[in-house]
């Protein structure tokens, strides 16, 4: 994970949330004596929390990609939830999800999460 990549949208909500994930895969990626229990237990808040709030406001402003969107989050969570009850040791578990976390940080939210905080932000324009 690098530092240089920007995860602040501009929808704080949204960027508060993106540096959580920021923190995890740093976590995983620096720490040889993390414990992936650990891990697991805030990625499993993570997903549950940021995924929820942002299918709420996708519904509530009716954004035209809310059905793709959704879907990349079931794909994650089962990606995640699948690698995570597959793997017994830390080195299975840490070698199965750290490179998938760095893909889905640059595809998910560098580009996905970045077209919704796009139409966010014109719908709060309009609003004001």
């Amino acid at each position: 994970m690098n530092d240089e990549i920007g995860y602040k949208l501009g929808i704080i909500w949204q960027d508060v949330q993106h540096r959580r994930i920021v923190e995890i895969i740093k976590k995983l990626n620096t720490n040889q004596n993390v414990d992936y229990k650990i891990i697991f237990d805030q990625l499993a808040f993570y997903i549950e929390d940021h995924f929820d709030t942002e299918e709420q406001y996708m519904r509530e402003f009716a954004y035209d990609k809310t059905e793709s969107h959704i879907e990349e989050h079931k794909t994650f969570r089962n990606r995640i939830f699948g690698v995570t009850n597959a793997c017994f040791s830390y080195n299975a578990f840490h070698s199965s999800i750290s490179l998938y976390l760095d893909e889905w940080f640059r595809n998910h939210i560098l580009v996905v999460d970045k077209e919704l905080a796009v139409f966010l932000l014109k719908c709060e324009h309009n609003n004001a």
